[in-house]
């Protein structure tokens, strides 16, 4: 069974996984996502890129 998590667990485990650079843009990005209606995958790609930069 899967549990949701909240902004806070879900940055600790982003840092755990040393994905640092997603942890940093997540929540600038969800609010851009949510703002422009953005579909997932893009978003998705967008973090992948943050942590790629």
């Amino acid at each position: 069974m899967m549990t949701t998590m909240n902004m806070i667990e879900i940055e600790r485990v982003l840092r755990e996984l040393r994905l640092s650079g997603m942890a940093a843009t997540l929540q600038t990005r969800l609010l851009q996502a949510q703002a422009t209606e953005q579909p997932f995958v893009e978003t998705l790609t967008l973090l992948l890129q943050d942590e790629l930069d």
